[in-house]
């Protein structure tokens, strides 16, 4: 299951690679729950485990909302029965929705348009207030990614006009040059356009490199400048989830998924 803000008009491909559509947390099949934290330094990743006892408890606490009785899913947008407007509504278009997803034996998808918060129906309305004020039960530590990506761009990037000007930090010896790491690009449904400005690769990082690249981020989605033999680089990080690919960076799911738990929870 999982909670976010999807969608809206703008953006660049770089958008993606600093957390734009990532879930605010999504819980997976085996406990494994990750969290979207921001801070003056970006957005990051937390995890934690629940317990089967947790992820039931969880389970029931939604039931109880009435969200798998909700009829309508917000895909109808104004004329979607999720919503009960008045004479007081402000419709409005290219904002972002608020996704719920459940997959299993109980699934729902609900997308809700942000600014019609105020008109959701009261079952739906409850769903929303579980999901956006859930906060974990057991203890965060950093996210630890199995896989990540890199946007590596010849020049200054996003920083060209940063203010104060951004000093150029060393890559570090002990790991696989830029250079080399840029010749193993990829295409990713982030960005599949050659055309950009300057010069752009993404790379997927596996194995023994993923942390020690991430904390030259510190772990965050950000971008930094290095030095290197063939001028600067601006270099984005950008860790994948467990259910993501370079081919479905952020992907938004279109439908909810029906199947067995691999646990079992009591009456």
């Amino acid at each position: 299951m999982q909670f976010g803000v999807y969608g809206g008009d703008g953006g660049s491909p770089t958008d993606f690679y600093f957390g734009r559509d990532t879930p605010e947390w999504v819980l997976y099949t085996d406990g494994q729950l990750l969290f979207r934290k921001s801070d003056e330094n970006g957005d990051w990743f937390a995890e934690t485990t629940l317990t089967v006892s947790q992820m039931c408890s969880l389970l029931t606490r939604i039931q109880r909302t009435g969200l798998f009785e909700v009829q309508g899913d917000g895909s109808l947008d104004t004329a979607d029965p999720i919503y009960q407007f008045d004479n007081t509504t402000q419709y409005s278009d290219g904002a972002p929705v608020y996704m719920i997803q459940v997959n299993g034996r109980l699934h729902k998808l609900l997308n809700i348009y942000l600014r019609y918060v105020p008109y959701l129906i009261p079952e739906a309305k409850a769903t929303f207030n579980l999901f956006s004020r859930y906060t974990t039960p057991a203890k965060l530590i950093p996210y630890q990614a199995k896989y990540a990506l890199l946007w590596i761009e010849q020049g200054q990037g996003n920083l060209a006009y940063a203010t104060p000007a951004p000093t150029p930090q060393a890559w570090p010896a002990d790991l696989p040059s830029l250079e080399r790491l840029a010749e193993n690009n990829i295409q990713t449904s982030s960005y599949v356009d050659e055309s950009y400005e300057l010069p752009v690769s993404q790379v997927l990082i596996k194995g023994e490199d993923v942390q020690p690249i991430l904390s030259l981020f510190d772990n965050h989605l950000t971008g930094k400048l290095f030095d290197t033999d063939n001028g600067e680089h601006y270099v984005i990080a950008r860790p994948l989830l467990p259910h993501e690919s370079p081919g479905t960076l952020s992907s938004y799911p279109y439908e909810s998924v029906e199947f067995d738990l691999p646990f079992k929870c009591s009456k």
